[in-house]
């Protein structure tokens, strides 16, 4: 259900920019995508380190995907 939103943003996009702008437009999205990645295990690392941090960690994932939805 959740996979498919950056393929969703990806033609959201595509429809909505100019032909000459996109590849800008494109590059920024998919570096902004990749930020995640690289930051997603330093935060999720630092939040586990804390008292209860296991517990803290799911319950920011579970907001971002009931955000997500």
């Amino acid at each position: 259900l959740f996979k498919h939103s950056l393929s969703i943003c990806r033609a959201l996009l595509s429809d909505l920019v100019s032909e000459k702008e996109r590849p800008l437009v494109m590059g920024h999205f998919n570096a902004a995508s990749s930020v995640g990645f690289i930051l997603g295990p330093v935060v999720g690392g630092y939040l586990t380190e804390h008292e209860g941090g296991f517990y803290l960690s799911s319950f920011v994932c579970a907001g971002i995907f009931i955000l997500n939805a």
